[in-house]
């Protein structure tokens, strides 16, 4: 007999993104074996090295040297879903949002152009140092350009000491730069940005990752035990791939799903559960992805608490209004410090392409109460799918490390 995965056809992988022909994925089940309390411990956490994540490293640090921290951004600059491993430690992230203000924010536009300037023009080394270091890049672009394509950039300035300094903002002096061989024509913009602060506080959790391991297998360690053969298959699938992905409506998935969901999760996110699973004398963190599986959706969702409505469920009563044509339907952005591009596709558009670091897609409603259904493709073949309903208007930021923060506005 052809196995769940031949069924479906699905490619080695294990991508929800693979499934072939009309089949739509119901839900996925990961199975990672465990040996120690440290593999327990670290799995169970999220990492945060100082030499790959510096920013983020000295936040916690500076949180941890005096005790509570605040600082001012447009977003969360780290919201971890789980404890944190930072220098063998596990600790407790915990942040709340304190305060806003409006910051006027200033953008460049540079455009490369190929006609004599006739306005007034600056030379890229009589700039101040604020305005070249912004335009280094585009320099770097230019020299190695083969003149077949034009080059353009756009500058920001958010800091009130750079916006002093330059001569390209506010009110721009110059209607050209001229770079080496190269004129760029510039105009300037305002626009004004709603920033926060942030408050974060540090505990430590445990002294180890295998402490904390050792104490998530004692208290949360559950048994999978007299399967089905169907069961037994199906999480026999998911030891030896990693990963099994099925197809809506598939009778083992449902029935493994609702063993584990006897339990309450170690940590919920995104309709995906996880637990330390014992089967067969042998230890398995496991996630249970219950995408579009709905009695599993809905029975995940009463241990899930600490997501507040908007995230991407309706609530028990959906409101009455809807959110009109022309506001904000979704706006995504993928963190540039992510290493790769994500695949971005979203049904109510057609959108089917690639999110580059640093790069943010707006999409505004058309229609009174328009829906979306949204999905991410990782480089690593992990998918990410959120749904926008029509009276919610959503932020998706798509962090360095790949995890998903989620802001929503409701009518």
């Amino acid at each position: 007999m052809p196995s769940r995965r031949q069924v479906l056809g699905l490619v080695a992988t294990g991508s929800l993104g693979a499934l072939a022909g009309c089949v739509s994925p119901g839900g996925a089940l990961q199975m990672t074996a465990v040996e120690s309390d440290a593999e327990i411990g670290k799995l169970a956490t999220e990492s945060v090295d100082p030499d790959c994540d510096p920013e983020t490293a000295a936040l916690l640090d500076e949180t941890l040297e005096d005790g509570q921290v605040e600082v001012e951004r447009e977003r969360p600059p780290f919201d971890p879903d789980r404890p944190i491993r930072l220098r063998n430690t596990v600790y407790e992230v915990d942040w709340e949002k304190r305060d806003e203000r409006t910051r006027t924010d200033y953008i460049v536009t540079a455009e490369q152009t190929d006609e004599d300037p006739t306005g007034s023009q600056i030379d890229y080394d009589d700039l101040p140092d604020v305005d070249r270091a912004q335009l280094t890049d585009v320099r770097k672009n230019l020299a190695q350009n083969d003149d077949e394509q034009r080059i353009g950039t756009r500058l920001e300035y958010t800091d009130d000491s750079e916006i002093e300094a330059s001569v390209l903002v506010p009110d721009t002096e110059y209607e050209f730069v001229s770079i080496d061989d190269h004129v760029l024509a510039i105009e300037s913009d305002k626009s004004e940005t709603t920033v926060y602060t942030f408050q974060y506080d540090l505990f430590e959790r445990a002294p180890t990752p295998a402490a904390y391991g050792a104490e998530l297998r004692v208290q949360h360690r559950i048994v999978l035990e007299s399967l089905s053969d169907g069961e037994r298959d199906l999480v026999e699938e998911a030891i030896s791939d990693g990963r099994t992905v099925v197809g809506t409506g598939d009778d083992a998935f449902i029935a493994v799903g609702e063993r584990l969901l006897e339990h309450e999760p170690i940590y919920v996110s995104d309709r995906v559960g996880e637990w330390l699973v014992e089967y067969e004398s042998e230890l398995y963190w496991t996630e249970l992805d219950t995408l579009r599986t709905t009695e599993l959706v809905e029975a995940l969702e009463t241990y899930d608490e600490g997501t507040e409505t908007p995230t991407g469920t309706p609530p028990e009563e959906t409101p009455s209004s809807v959110m009109p044509e022309g506001s904000l339907l979704v706006e995504v952005y993928l963190s540039s410090r992510f290493d790769g591009e994500v695949g971005f596709t979203a049904d109510c558009r057609d959108i089917d392409t690639s999110l580059e670091p640093g790069e943010t897609r707006i999409i505004e409603r058309e229609t009174d109460g328009e829906k979306c259904h949204l999905r991410f493709v990782f480089p690593d073949g992990r998918t990410h799918e959120i749904d926008v309903y029509d009276y919610l208007s959503l932020e998706v930021i798509i962090r360095a490390d790949g995890t998903i923060d989620r802001e929503g506005v409701a009518v």
